[in-house]
């Protein structure tokens, strides 16, 4: 019956499906064949013994056949509407065992029926696999052939396709930083490019990939080998003679943060952050990856013309002609800057160079969140009333080639509170335009994933869209989701609170089980509540913990006052100090065992519900503490910590800002040095409170190249200790919240002779750190220029050349 080379096993067969383990071209797989129960009110039973098959079965596997059932409603054409929770059983079904589509072409509605003289279309047949299988089978699609004998659409199912092309690109993997020699390697890196000017930062970045990839074909990094072999030492180690528990201890401590580190690697792979700490779930995450993979591929593109294309190339010419038509209509513009207006209103700000195209009434230039134009003025006196009304632009609140505010002007024609928004705004210059920036974001720049946060988090709120259907329940959701737990073990406990677990009684109330008697209580119902507090094995469990009675001496009926007394136990008994935060995990390691019981017939005694429990709370705490331990610090001679002299026919001016969150007022300063240690020149100035740190560093820089100008200066070496600003003016980084000062900033530049910028850490920058301090003490704005050391700064100058 079977083709030549394939290997057929049967291993279920009835009315409903046809489960087979199938062997071919040396790929192994299980292949169920299924035909859905007809009678809707039946269709449980057979959904929860797929269920039950899916949780044993680890390796590939595919469904395929008429399930007679939809995923959603929208699966049905004509005919009485259906209900979406009339498909709920079938989609917990497809989530429980992790079963995915695969790829389906051709007219899906596949099966048909007269209903009343009315034509009815449902999708009752597909194609399902898990990610085992996928991975197995990445270019595998199923195909809907014609209705012509049948009122069913056959099924055909392509396991291979066309080769995909392999390349291999490098990604950084967080356990690199706790090998040996890493960081050493990186410190060394970077302190010898420190001083290369020549290079940008995108070279250097290449450089840095090169020398990990060679470090990485020496030292062999991956985590397996290692598991392995403590694997080998802990077997060993248990059937030692004398026994030594401390080091087992100590081997299951290494393989514990072997384990974490490969856990690291998948969940990074795998770009799923709601597992991110404390929770040993790797196959999870290994799955995932493969799945996103598989989803990922695009295996081909039908164009306008219905012709299919399937290469890189043909892909990349399809993909961008589609949308270039796509953006080059005006509609979708218009309709989507029309469906966007809120969202835009609320986060776009006008970030000023010139003023010159930035009303100021009507533009959004001033505050934040949202920005807008200026609302009020001062009572003016009939004379300054008509001329108020004729200022229509910023540029005419500027002064000094557009640099600096005409605060004179300000004070007289805007209230104070104006006044000190608009003083906080650094300009840019009378040669820079005005941009706009997206406040939501560092860079300033808009993102959609800052956009959506917008929406939900801002604007839904301030509209108020909320319902409310109960007593509420924020005190215990505020214990759960502030409590020193993975996110893993936060869910649970959510899940429990908010009745969402799969116990019994929960089953049987949806009709997806015919008893919802307790496994081990027969007489009662198995509520979340009776599983984790009132059942006789919980009882039990929680008399043997260290977590004492609760107030009354027993649990109460009630899952509220249950868990939350649980939740506040630390305060409770503040005398079990540690032991107390056990609470969370025995509630985990019951609902653990019980699902032992029931899907492996597994039964767990009471004492060991409490070891494991409180193994995993110190196995939590101990990650806890490692990720708590600050990076090892590079090698500390690499560091260049000091001030070092330009060459001769240079000079050197350090720049540094001075900005703090209680502050009104920030300060800048600078100092010019030349080769020989000689102080030329210093200065020192007040500004008025920026919003952000570093636009005070950029500002400060500004200010340096503007007065080394019109001191003549011709070679100049720029320092600083903000990387930020210089990656900035050399262009390496956008940021839309500084763009006009960073324009004129880089135009000042070409007025020099020659210009050099250099990084040194903040330890080489002491005596302008202590000169922008020093300015905010200044009683006004003026900027303060100094040719002769002040006493305040001569010993911080003394230090730094002595060092």
């Amino acid at each position: 019956m079977w083709r030549e080379g394939v290997d057929i096993r049967i291993l279920e067969s009835n009315k409903r499906m046809i489960d087979v383990k199938v062997c071919w071209q040396g790929k192994d797989f299980f292949l169920t064949c299924v035909y859905g129960e007809p009678v809707q009110s039946e269709r449980g039973d057979f959904w929860e013994k797929l269920s039950r098959i899916g949780l044993d079965r680890n390796h590939a596997w595919m469904l395929t056949g008429d399930f007679n059932e939809l995923v959603d409603p929208s699966e049905k054409l004509g005919g009485a509407v259906r209900r979406d929770s009339s498909c709920r059983e079938f989609r917990q079904m497809l989530t429980s065992c992790g079963l995915w589509e695969i790829k389906h072409i051709g007219y899906q509605y596949s099966w048909f029926g007269n209903r009343n003289d009315e034509l009815v279309q449902c999708r009752l047949d597909r194609t399902v696999a898990n990610s085992a299988w996928i991975e197995l089978f990445p270019q595998a699609q199923t195909t809907y052939l014609q209705k012509i004998c049948s009122d069913h659409s056959p099924l055909i199912n392509s396991l291979m396709g066309m080769n995909w092309k392999s390349w291999a690109g490098f990604k950084y993997d967080k356990r690199w930083v706790h090998r040996e020699g890493f960081t050493d390697l990186m410190a060394r890196f970077w302190s010898q490019t420190a001083a290369n000017t020549e290079s940008s930062m995108m070279e250097k970045i290449a450089s840095c990939r090169k020398e990990i990839s060679q470090w990485k074909r020496r030292c062999k990094p991956s985590s397996a080998v290692r598991i392995q072999e403590l694997q080998f030492r802990i077997d060993a180690a248990t059937r030692q003679i004398p026994f030594n528990p401390q080091l087992l201890k100590d081997l299951r401590k290494e393989l514990n943060h072997e384990y974490y580190q490969e856990e690291q690697f998948w969940s990074q792979k795998s770009r799923v952050t709601w597992f991110n700490e404390g929770d040993k779930n790797t196959k999870f995450f290994h799955a995932t990856t493969k799945n996103r993979r598989a989803q990922n591929r695009i295996q081909k593109l039908i164009d306008d013309d219905g012709n299919e294309w399937l290469t890189d190339a043909q892909l990349g010419k399809v993909a961008e002609a589609y949308f270039r038509k796509l953006f080059a209509s005006e509609d979708i513009g218009y309709q989507s800057i029309h469906e966007a207006q809120d969202l835009i209103k609320q986060g776009i700000r006008v970030v000023i160079g010139n003023g010159a195209s930035t009303n100021i009434w009507k533009d959004p230039w001033i505050s934040s969140k949202p920005a807008k134009g200026v609302l009020s003025t001062r009572m003016l006196p009939q004379g300054l009333h008509h001329s108020a009304l004729n200022l229509s632009f910023v540029k005419d609140l500027i002064v000094d080639q557009g640099r600096e505010w005409n605060l004179e002007l300000l004070r007289s024609l805007f209230p104070e509170e104006v006044v000190s928004s608009i003083s906080q705004i650094r300009l840019g210059a009378c040669n820079t335009k005005d941009c706009f920036a997206w406040d939501y974001s560092l860079d300033g720049q808009y993102s959609v994933k800052s956009g959506y946060w917008v929406q939900m988090q801002v604007i839904r709120q301030e509209r108020g869209i909320r319902e409310v259907l109960q007593p509420s329940l924020s005190p215990i959701y505020h214990q759960i989701w502030s409590s020193d737990n993975p996110p893993k073990i936060q869910h649970f406990l959510w899940r429990c609170v908010s009745n969402c677990l799969s116990v019994a009684g929960n089953l049987y109330h949806r009709h997806l089980a015919r008893d919802g008697a307790c496994a081990r209580c027969p007489n009662h119902v198995e509520s979340v509540n009776h599983l984790l507090f009132t059942c006789s094995f919980a009882r039990l469990v929680w008399a043997i913990s260290p977590i004492p009675a609760p107030p009354g001496g027993e649990w109460t009926n009630f899952i509220y006052q249950n868990m939350y007394s649980l939740l506040i136990s630390n305060q409770l008994y503040p005398y079990l100090g540690g032991i107390s935060k056990v609470a969370p995990w025995l509630l985990w390691r019951l609902w653990k065992s019980r699902n032992d019981l029931i899907f492996k017939g597994k039964e767990v005694h009471a004492q060991e519900v409490v070891k494991r429990a409180i193994e995993d709370m110190e196995e939590w705490s101990m990650r806890q503490e490692k990720l708590s331990k600050p990076p090892p610090a590079p090698i500390s001679g690499n560091r260049r910590a000091k001030w070092s002299p330009p060459h001769s026919s240079w000079v050197k001016c350090n720049v540094d800002g001075a900005w703090s969150k209680e502050s009104l007022r920030c300060g800048i300063g600078w100092i010019l040095r030349d080769h020989e240690n000689q102080v030329l020149w210093l200065g020192a100035r007040t500004l008025p409170m920026t919003s952000k740190a570093l636009e005070v560093e950029i500002e400060g820089f500004r200010w340096a190249v503007l007065s080394l100008i019109r001191l003549n200066y011709r070679r100049i070496i720029f320092e600083s200790d903000s990387q930020q600003t210089l990656n900035l003016i050399r262009g390496d980084m956008v940021n839309s919240h500084f763009s006009p000062i960073i324009q004129d900033i880089q135009q000042l530049l070409q007025r020099f002779e020659e210009v050099k910028l250099s990084f040194t850490f903040r330890e080489g920058n002491g005596v302008t750190d202590r000169i922008a301090k020093e300015s905010l003490s200044f009683q006004n704005y003026d900027p303060k220029l100094y040719s002769v050391l002040p006493d305040w700064v001569k010993s911080y100058v003394e230090a730094e050349n002595c060092i």
